[in-house]
């Protein structure tokens, strides 16, 4: 059975992964990335394959059962939804890591520039699984009960590679590895095999240390299973984050938008907990200060 990928980079070192997915009976779909000098002189590269995907997507659906899309780009879910819409299975793999949720401002953002009738079908599409997102955040990131979600990785802020974060991950404790490598200045060896500096500048990206920093935090998180009882026993991270959880009162209240526009029912223990949040939110707030 042929399969097909999909490679946004033809480069010399993509050519070994492209020639063993096409030994292995992949069809694989590529084309040259693009190369351009920015405006400080820096040689980048540029290549995506998102609107080939898409289009590939729905050409296929009708000749297939089941589409499984390798991907966490929110930019995906409308497709995921046009070929729902044709009957078809669709299936994404993406990890536990999740990001602010702004699922349910997008679907309202949508919907505001349908007509009514198209609305409601669009919002009866999305309701269910974003109703189980929203309870996934209460049963997973809210294990305390008090209505704020919290985050286990820096990734999941949208702000990793930001002074504040990197400062964090300094001041908590390194694995010894990590210290080895900074102590005998061996870490400065990963900088030969670092792709993305290649093209994007150093002083843009996390250094040698705060990368595999990163990289060593998501390592435990997939030891432990994502389970959030054996993250929290020791976690490098565990942070109510402002930002994230003013998103998440938005967002509450746009999921609660879409239910009154279908006229269902939300369940009762959500309901509470998300009375709990913005309770919880506005307990952050200091009058005072003026800032939370």
């Amino acid at each position: 059975m042929a399969e097909t990928m999909k490679a946004a980079v033809v480069h010399e070192f993509g050519k070994p992964l492209v020639d063993w997915l096409t030994y292995n009976a992949f069809t694989v779909v590529t084309k040259p990335v693009k190369a351009f000098t920015d405006v400080e002189g820096r040689r980048k590269l540029k290549g995506n394959m998102d609107v080939e995907l898409a289009v590939d997507a729905m050409r296929l659906a009708p000749h297939l059962d089941h589409i499984v899309l390798f991907s966490g780009d929110g930019d995906f879910r409308s497709l995921v939804a046009a070929i729902q819409e044709r009957g078809k299975r669709v299936s994404v793999v993406s990890s536990l890591v999740t990001q602010p949720p702004m699922i349910a401002e997008a679907v309202v953002q949508i919907g505001a520039k349908l007509p009514l009738v198209e609305r409601r079908s669009w919002y009866r599409q999305i309701y269910p699984n974003l109703l189980a997102y929203h309870q996934w955040l209460y049963t997973e990131r809210d294990p305390h009960g008090e209505g704020l979600a919290l985050l286990i990785h820096p990734w999941e802020t949208g702000l990793d590679t930001t002074p504040p974060w990197m400062g964090e991950m300094q001041e908590h404790l390194l694995p010894w590895w990590i210290r080895f490598l900074a102590k005998t200045r061996l870490e400065l060896l990963l900088g030969w095999f670092r792709r993305d500096t290649r093209y994007v500048h150093a002083h843009q990206r996390p250094t040698n240390i705060e990368a595999m920093a990163l990289y060593d935090a998501q390592r435990r998180l997939r030891r432990k299973e994502y389970n959030i009882n054996k993250i929290l026993d020791h976690s490098l991270f565990a942070i109510e984050d402002l930002a994230f959880n003013s998103i998440f009162v938005r967002a509450n209240e746009r999921l609660l938008e879409i239910a009154k526009t279908l006229r269902a029912d939300v369940p009762e223990e959500l309901l509470a907990r998300m009375k709990l949040t913005r309770l919880s939110f506005e307990e952050l707030w200091d009058p005072y200060t003026e800032s939370y």
